[in-house]
């Protein structure tokens, strides 16, 4: 699954992607986004692309049925894409923890603050090699392949910072538990959290911290290019 936009004659172009096996007789739900930043007015051409790159897999030939949605939503200057690129691709090895998004905001000003945070995590368990490789060469191991799969937690924190920089407060805003097991092996695992930040804040800067721990018996990939994270603020 891949989402693409551009703009014409500004040179804007952003576009995202994402795989995950379909296991026959399940549905299954794919999500992503990104921020795309409008130079200046006028028309954006945008597509979204369904496709199975794999023309030796076991299902060549099937169909599915798909119902495709997409939208786009104005944000004003409070809105920030963080950059997968500062620490995906990685590997979360068995009972391992790593953060896969970390990075800082400043919310607007005083004010009751809203959250709006978006976001995508694309995993590969390694129960083999095939499927991991990202930039370059596999990222699962042979030797350390599990046929197991991975079972993991996702968890993201909100920080409060004061003017010294020190955690004033912490909110805990998200955390699921899921495993991917042999068959599925590529996962997509999206999240839409709104939250009202407390009134007053200690401080004026937010750290976001989205982690995953993995607890095996299979290293876990999470990949860069298809995973993204973005957080809208909002001041009434």
């Amino acid at each position: 699954m891949s989402l693409a936009c551009s703009g014409g004659d500004s040179g804007e172009a952003r576009s995202i992607s994402g795989t995950q096996n379909i296991i026959d007789g399940e549905s299954s739900t794919l999500t992503n986004q990104f921020l795309l930043t409008a130079k200046k007015d006028g028309e954006r051409k945008c597509n979204v692309l369904i496709s199975s790159p794999n023309e030796s897999a076991a299902a060549v030939g099937t169909t599915l049925d798909a119902d495709v949605q997409w939208e786009e939503t104005p944000v004003g200057q409070d809105a920030k894409a963080f950059s997968s690129d500062e620490r995906l691709p990685m590997v979360v090895s068995n009972r391992a923890r790593l953060a896969a998004f970390r990075g800082t905001l400043k919310v607007p000003k005083a004010g009751d603050e809203t959250l709006k945070i978006l976001s995508t995590l694309h995993f590969t368990t390694c129960t083999i090699v095939n499927g991991s490789r990202e930039g370059g060469e596999p990222l699962c191991i042979p030797s350390e392949t599990d046929e197991g799969g991975s079972s993991f937690d996702v968890d993201l924190r909100v920080d409060v910072l004061d003017s010294e920089g020190r955690v004033c407060e912490s909110l805990d805003v998200f955390t699921e538990s899921t495993h991917v097991d042999k068959k599925t092996h590529h996962q997509l695992l999206s999240f839409v959290k709104k939250n009202q930040l407390p009134a007053p804040l200690c401080g004026r800067t937010l750290e976001f911290v989205l982690a995953v721990s993995n607890s095996g018996p299979a290293p876990l990939v999470v990949h860069g290019s298809s995973s993204s994270f973005i957080v809208v603020a909002s001041s009434t």
